[in-house]
């Protein structure tokens, strides 16, 4: 059978990184699409605060920290009308919709008042980009990003720390409690993840690195995974012919 030829919009995962030579030789194209949507959820998960980057109205990109309040991901356990359900229930109901998939979703807690909303408005699509110092490994997702004022969101993801970063107004309505209008969820909705985990250890990365400078050969340091839409796409069918 002829192998499908790639659209020019999508490029395949070798062409993307065919001019990095670092990035091609560690390029991971054979473990299992479960077992890399494991590894990045622990991934994510192990760092919790992401660059957020927006795009202002003038067109210039801003970056900003944001913490992670929730992830909500086919791995995980959601909470549905107050009784704990299993997320596969609704990943079959998506599976039977004409709905655009998703790799997962990040939910933040933000102030409504900040630039950042405006730059949603104007452009939702956005970047989040993790990295762990101890190890090297980094994240980068894309996908689009809505506001939702929805107070139930809000007191689900409210926590203690949060109120440091609203402060209270003393009119009796901007107190920096969850209440307080203020206070948005913003979520992003992730369609592509583009990720490094570091399998070896540290000497042997160090000697990779030593041996590329004496020799010009790119190192082999770890492995880089690029999940794209259509990588999701598979993994949904799947799951819905299981």
């Amino acid at each position: 059978m002829a192998q499908a030829t790639p659209r020019a919009s999508e490029p395949s995962t070798a062409a993307t990184l065919s001019g990095d030579a670092v990035a091609q030789r560690n390029l991971d194209t054979t473990t299992p699409l479960k077992h890399q949507l494991a590894d990045l959820y622990k991934l994510v998960d192990s760092i919790k605060i992401c660059m957020m980057t927006t795009r202002r109205p003038d067109g210039h990109l801003v970056s900003r920290p944001m913490a992670v309040r929730k992830r909500i991901g086919t791995d995980m356990w959601c909470v549905v009308n107050r009784r704990v359900q299993c997320l596969w229930a609704l990943v079959m109901c998506i599976a039977k919709c004409e709905l655009k998939v998703t790799i997962t979703t990040y939910r933040f807690i933000t102030n409504n008042q900040s630039h950042k909303l405006e730059e949603l408005r104007f452009d939702p699509h956005v970047n989040l980009s993790f990295y762990k110092e101890a190890t090297g490994e980094w994240v980068s997702i894309s996908g689009t990003a809505e506001v939702k004022q929805d107070r139930s969101l809000v007191d689900a993801l409210w926590g203690p720390d949060m109120k440091a970063w609203f402060n209270d107004l003393g009119d009796g309505i901007h107190t920096g409690d969850p209440d307080d209008p203020r206070v948005t969820v913003a979520q992003v909705k992730a369609f592509s993840a583009y990720y490094y985990v570091q399998d070896r250890s540290k000497p042997a990365v160090l000697y990779e690195l030593a041996k590329s400078t004496l020799t010009g050969e790119a190192p082999e340091l770890g492995k880089v995974r690029l999940i794209d839409e259509e990588k999701v796409e598979v993994a949904r069918k799947l799951e819905s012919s299981a």
